[in-house]
């Protein structure tokens, strides 16, 4: 099963994106900074993209397919 590293998955384009994903068979990891309550799809991770080490690690660790 393919991967999907989406971050700002709280956001309305990244929402929709990690729903259709999940629809399509993608096992789906998205990011947050502020609002964890408004991930409607996929496996919310608190990420500071303005972390490169923070980036990096959760590269690491979901091992992605594609990230958006």
């Amino acid at each position: 099963m393919k991967h999907l590293l989406v971050t700002g998955g709280s956001g309305d384009l990244g929402s929709v994106l990690c729903e259709r994903a999940l629809a399509a068979g993608w096992t789906v990891t998205t990011t947050y900074l502020s609002h964890p309550e408004k991930v409607r799809a996929g496996t919310p991770v608190y990420c500071n993209l303005t972390d490169p080490e923070a980036v990096r690690r959760l590269i690491e660790e979901s091992a992605p397919d594609v990230i958006v």
